[in-house]
């Protein structure tokens, strides 16, 4: 028996007792393991889904550059860089 696709998602909870589900569906290339293309589904969705810590630095980061008056100049500089650096998966990220 041969896999011809393989489906990955993950469901997260956001809280209030709501989820977010994010699956992604991929064909099983000639050459390549279905364990491959399943690891390539996994990491795809695990950059889809947002991390806890980053969203946290996110809104630091937000909160600083609302009020630069009100921070060093090495945060407000921070928040910027971090800010300018954040970016999610994209079409042309496909691991595959």
């Amino acid at each position: 028996m041969k896999a011809l696709t393989v489906r990955y998602e993950r469901l997260k909870s956001t809280g209030n007792f709501e989820h977010e589900k994010v699956a992604i569906e991929v064909q099983v290339e000639e050459g390549e393991t279905a364990q491959q293309a399943f690891a390539a589904a996994r990491e795809f969705v695990n950059r889809a889904l947002p991390d806890p810590k980053r969203e946290q630095e996110t809104r630091r980061a937000q909160g600083i550059l609302a009020k630069p008056d009100m921070h060093l100049v090495r945060d407000v500089r921070w928040a910027e860089e971090f800010l300018a650096g954040k970016t999610g998966p994209q079409d042309d990220d496909l691991p595959f």
